[in-house]
């Protein structure tokens, strides 16, 4: 979508990785507001969760979107054929 209205690369990495974030956020409120305190040394379920949950997917998600980084937004001359 941000290549089509002509968005630079940073933009589009933050389009393809706006999933993620809104997990992360989702996560993040599920472990502070509604689990109960863990003990000292029992994060390994929340990190697993985090990493199954939020960075596989953005870690995917990049893959993903490394083809569209190069290309020219659409909209432009080169992404037309004309040169410049």
């Amino acid at each position: 979508m941000s290549r089509r209205a002509g968005g630079g690369v940073c933009a589009r990495l933050l389009a393809s990785l706006f999933p993620a974030f809104v997990r992360l956020i989702y996560c993040v409120a599920i472990v502070y507001y509604i689990s109960p305190p863990e003990p000292k040394g029992a994060w390994g379920p929340v990190l697993s969760a985090y990493i199954n949950l939020v960075v596989a997917p953005a870690i995917f998600l990049l893959v993903g979107t490394i083809p569209f980084l190069n290309a020219p937004a659409a909209g432009t001359a080169a992404s037309r054929g004309h040169p410049r």
